[in-house]
């Protein structure tokens, strides 16, 4: 397994463990769900324009390579990288 997928997984199971301690502790101080809800995906929209923005060439290869894996529409085509586009989507 490579180097970049064991980090991502161990990145991924760090981020559901700091949300779900996160949530419980908000919802404990009385701030509504919805509340919480859109801290939550604020700053996972954050992250996700700050990685997708990133520029190195290595970087750009394992975004276009997950992009091809993971979009059943993939022509090939480089996709874009901006960040943009709805939450857990590529841009159009």
């Amino acid at each position: 397994m490579p180097f970049e997928i064991k980090n991502a997984i161990a990145a991924e199971q760090t981020r559901i463990l700091i949300t779900d301690l996160y949530k419980r502790q908000l919802l404990k101080e009385g701030i509504p769900l919805k509340e919480i809800n859109k801290k939550l995906d604020n700053a996972y929209n954050m992250a996700r324009a700050n990685v997708l923005n990133n520029r190195t060439p290595r970087f750009q290869t394992l975004v276009k390579d997950w992009w091809q894996t993971t979009d059943p529409q993939s022509t090939g085509s480089e996709k874009g990288t901006s960040g943009g586009g709805e939450a857990g989507k590529p841009a159009a």
